[in-house]
């Protein structure tokens, strides 16, 4: 599959960089100053489920109780490039439908452009579409199992999607000489009602706040982060934050109830909606063990596959930080690029396509 411009070049900075293979060096990392950390319970993988093809497997999300991966590459898959999303039955643990879509998300890591909202799945990519590549919407309904709408969205590919202040929202990257944009779509009609203009040309990241669309923008040469803050009522940009560190640029947002929180160097902190600036100093990593592959948002807590920096021959560790607190868990070895949570059980897809319920009570 043609990933484009945006995947290729953001694939390290999606909660993280490529991969090394684990060693058996298993030193524990040290905890921050004023940090609790304590070894957790073995998680236990319940189930694993072959899905996607290898390398090909791009996004997981939960939605109307089930579990949906996207892929390419698909038998029966649709489009050029085959693709396709996975219905998994949670409680069977395995693969009900497999739905043949034109579009699926481009990214490698991290997981982004596949979400839930009013009845239906949405993905965000890009394919050929009215005679050109462009960034395309796709609506899957969840009663049916069936595309039912397909929107053009312009630009050079859909890069993320979110559902919420009753609208669709989605990031849509620019071309050379057009900037980002940011598409609000009506979920009754399918239909565009509403574009905002974007001063970079890349996007990862868009979440839905209660008051704010939040967009996690990159600019270059650098690469440098930007928070931009849009008003869903009008369309206009609220503020443009700088969210690069001595480390780089912020590496991952997570929405956690009223709260958006962004991964800042080492550091995971809270963020005011309206304008991305931070509203308190959150809490450090543990040294050298800062997420990568997926962030995702339950209980009051986050959960985050920790990378062993510095040498990074050692397996992630999958890990939960206290919200409230900023104490640390770790669990064990994590293998997920992509990770969505349904009830108690966290759901993560691999680079290889494997699927894995994992539970931790």
């Amino acid at each position: 599959m043609k990933l484009g411009l945006l995947a290729l070049a953001l694939i390290a900075l999606s909660c993280g960089s490529t991969r090394a293979p684990p060693r058996s060096d298993s030193s524990p990392p040290e905890s921050p100053p004023g940090v609790t950390r304590t070894q957790g319970p073995h998680p236990r993988t319940t189930a694993k489920i072959p899905v996607g093809p290898h390398g090909q497997t791009t996004a997981i999300a939960e939605g109307d109780s089930a579990i949906w991966v996207a892929a390419y590459g698909v038998r029966g898959g649709g489009g050029e490039d085959g693709a396709g999303l996975y219905r998994i039955d949670p409680e069977r643990a395995v693969v009900e439908r497999t739905i043949p879509t034109t579009v699926v998300p481009g990214w490698e890591v991290g997981g982004g452009g596949l979400t839930f909202g009013n009845g239906s799945m949405w993905i965000a990519g890009y394919t050929k579409f009215h005679g050109k590549l462009q960034g395309v919407l796709q609506r899957v309904s969840t009663r049916t199992n069936r595309v039912v709408a397909t929107t053009a969205l312009g630009g050079t590919g859909g890069a993320d999607v979110a559902a919420g202040l009753g609208s669709i929202w989605v990031a849509v990257s620019g071309t050379r000489d057009k900037g980002a944009e940011i598409v609000q779509v009506d979920p009754g009609t399918n239909e565009i009602v509403g574009r905002t203009r974007l001063e970079s040309r890349y996007v990862r990241r868009i979440l839905v706040a209660p008051k704010a669309v939040v967009v996690q923008e990159y600019e270059w040469p650098g690469p440098h982060g930007i928070l931009t803050t849009i008003d869903p009522k009008s369309g206009s940009v609220l503020a443009r934050e700088p969210t690069t560190t001595e480390t780089g640029p912020a590496s991952g947002i997570v929405a956690v109830g009223n709260e958006i929180w962004a991964i800042l160097g080492n550091r995971l902190a809270p963020l005011e909606s309206r304008t991305g600036s931070p509203s308190g100093e959150g809490f450090p990593f543990d040294a050298d063990h800062g997420p990568r592959g997926f962030l995702v948002a339950v209980d009051r807590g986050f959960y985050y596959g920790a990378y062993p920096g510095r040498d990074g021959n050692r397996a992630d560790r999958l890990t939960r930080m206290d919200a409230m607190s900023g104490d640390i868990t770790v669990y064990g070895k994590s293998s997920g690029s992509a990770a969505a949570v349904l009830d108690d059980s966290i759901w993560t897809v691999d680079f290889g396509g494997t699927v894995r319920r994992i539970e931790l009570s």
